[in-house]
């Protein structure tokens, strides 16, 4: 059985030294634990997606941001370990940092990544499915 589609508001923040903040799940999440992605969340009912990338990054990383541009759009299904799939729709935005102070909830890590290092420093690394085609967009790769 499909669940879903979940749609999913995800963060591209970009720092003035042309560096993108990309998060690690932690292990214990059920979808997609401990690999890479933007930093984000589930949209709730009624919420726009902006709204919802402001919300998730607040309670995430403690970082308040501007939400900018759409980049694109992806989809992706997940089998779950109870043998059910998972749809889920990221949108994502190009964002920039106001301000806040770092913290990490819910978030294994973070890296911040430039443009030229995206191969080298991600090398290795898993990357969520949802994420890849965004990855793809934003890292030019």
């Amino acid at each position: 059985m499909t669940k879903g589609p979940v749609l999913v508001a995800a963060a591209v923040i970009e720092n003035s030294a042309g560096e993108i903040l990309i998060a690690r799940r932690p292990l214990h999440h059920k979808v997609a634990g401990g690999e890479w992605e933007f930093p984000g969340g589930k949209v709730e009912p009624g919420e726009d997606p902006r709204s919802t990338v402001r919300r998730e990054i607040s309670e995430e990383l403690g970082l308040d941001i501007a939400v900018g541009d759409f980049v694109d759009v992806s989809s992706h299904v997940y089998q779950l370990e109870s043998g059910d799939d998972l749809h889920v729709v990221l949108i994502g935005f190009r964002c920039s940092l106001l301000g806040g102070e770092l913290r990490l909830n819910d978030v294994a890590e973070i890296a911040r990544i430039a443009r030229a290092e995206y191969a080298t420093v991600l090398l290795g690394r898993p990357v969520a499915a949802a994420d890849v085609l965004l990855f793809q967009r934003v890292f030019g790769v």
